[in-house]
């Protein structure tokens, strides 16, 4: 009886210890500029159905679009980046991206911000959005909770990527934009990257006729939908067109048709530090321009 009193001692003064550390790792949740990359894609994965705006896309999105940015123009607007490394535009990353949005808002918004390859086969095998939804819950408690914890320990430490170019700064905002910085700007350094992304694989017009499907869907619910091309080095969106078979004049019509909003953009208002990608500066520059064709939607009788 005595080792029993002992061991349920032993196990209260555990449990009292412990307490701090998990109320600081609650505290530490993923809020800072300078997540950890496996508790970014967590913390996108878990976001809750609490936003008035939701932006869907592949790593030209995760890396082009702030929230925050858009946040000066649409004030009060909960705004999350969803966009996710070679995402696909089918059927369940669209359905994730809309359950992320409030219904009860005043005007809940889903924007698709596509390219090519969102609309390729190859995107559905490759996206990063279903590598890191089946990550498990309980390896997902561990990124956005205990690993905070123990990075708080840990001394600071700058992101440093090394290759061509070469990224000065690389941080993870909870909002969903991975922003990347960089004093090199290489604008045609993605074009064998396109080669790549292309051979044997191609604009898909049934994943454009399966998205117009779910956009009918998703409008019939009172959310408003709407899409662009994500914008690229106009070389090598030129390039991207050709390898791809995109024909955007026809997808326009389709998703118009099925009652999304067309936006259109200057891809040459913008920096590419690759061809495909946008690095800060340009980031937060569309953003705003983004968020303004948001705007006059909302200023629309």
């Amino acid at each position: 009886m005595l080792g029993g009193l002992m061991r349920h001692e032993r196990a209260l003064r555990a449990t009292l210890l412990v307490i701090p550390f998990v109320f600081l790792a609650h505290t530490l949740r993923p809020d800072s500029q300078d997540m950890n990359i496996d508790s970014f894609w967590a913390l996108k994965i878990s976001a809750g159905p609490v936003h008035d705006v939701v932006i869907a896309g592949d790593s030209r999105v995760n890396q082009g679009v702030s929230p925050a940015a858009m946040q000066r123009v649409l004030a009060g607007q909960r705004i999350l980046n969803f966009g996710f490394t070679s995402a696909c535009m089918n059927a369940p990353y669209v359905q994730a991206a809309a359950d992320k949005l409030d219904l009860k808002a005043k005007q809940p918004t889903l924007i698709l911000a596509l390219s090519p390859f969102s609309l390729s086969p190859r995107a559905a095998e490759q996206s990063g959005f279903v590598t890191y939804s089946e990550v498990p819950r309980a390896e997902r408690f561990w990124y956005l909770y205990a690993l905070p914890l123990a990075n708080f320990f840990k001394p600071y430490a700058t992101y440093e990527l090394v290759g061509p170019p070469k990224l000065t700064r690389r941080r993870h905002f909870p909002d969903g934009w991975e922003e990347q910085a960089t004093d090199e700007l290489r604008p045609l350094a993605s074009q064998d990257l396109y080669k790549a992304n292309f051979k044997g694989n191609s604009f898909s017009a049934e994943l454009a006729k399966a998205l117009a499907e779910q956009i009918k869907s998703l409008t019939a619910r009172g959310i408003r939908v709407v899409a662009f091309r994500m914008p690229a080095f106009p070389e090598l969106q030129k390039l991207e067109d050709e390898l791809s078979g995109w024909n955007e004049a026809e997808l326009c019509e389709l998703l118009k048709n099925a009652g999304a909003t067309w936006l259109t953009f200057d891809a040459s208002r913008y920096e590419y530090y690759d061809g495909s990608h946008l690095p800060a500066h340009s980031a937060l520059k569309f953003s705003e321009d983004l968020a303004r064709a948001i705007a006059e939607l909302e200023n629309k009788p």
